[in-house]
């Protein structure tokens, strides 16, 4: 599976968690960068960017953080219930 493939998966889950619905089927690369990863060596930190609804009227985004592989956070926008 590719990297935006899997932020894709990971951000489809945290949305069917929330109940919310994700938006456009997709995912955006917004920043790439290096950061250590726990071993000490450098990895490729890579954030995405994909947008959601919660009542279906008003759209917010979310953000999936990934270090190589490794899923670093999910965050999503305050939004309304």
């Amino acid at each position: 599976m590719g990297i935006k493939q899997q932020a894709y998966v990971v951000a489809k889950r945290h949305c069917h968690e929330l109940n919310l619905q994700l938006l456009d089927q997709s995912v955006m690369l917004k920043r790439v960068r290096f950061k250590r990863n726990r071993a000490g060596g450098l990895s490729l930190l890579r954030v995405f960017v994909f947008e959601f609804a919660s009542t279906g009227d008003e759209r917010y985004r979310g953000e999936v953080q990934l270090l190589g592989r490794v899923l670093v956070d999910v965050s999503v926008d305050l939004h309304r219930i």
